[in-house]
């Protein structure tokens, strides 16, 4: 298995099963909120920051479920992305 990232918000999975053809996954990480490439404590200080924030727009990338609020609903959404 080879992980490739490549850009801020996406990392992409070749997968290679035997001597068949790799198949090629893309991973969105929503919950990368300071676009390095994963989902870790430094996203986590940022997304807190944040809470119950609801000024609209993406709140600085702490709005994963994209309903103008942070709130429960992106911190279920953080923690599958954790």
């Amino acid at each position: 298995n080879t992980f490739n990232k490549t850009d801020s918000s996406e990392t992409v999975v070749e997968l290679n099963i035997g001597s068949g053809p790799a198949s090629i996954i893309s991973i969105s990480l929503s919950a990368d909120i300071d676009a390095d490439g994963d989902v870790d404590f430094i996203d986590f200080a940022l997304f807190a920051q944040r809470w119950q924030d609801d000024t609209g727009n993406t709140c600085s990338g702490a709005d994963l479920s994209g309903d103008g609020i942070v709130n429960e609903d992106d911190l279920e959404e953080f923690i599958l992305q954790w």
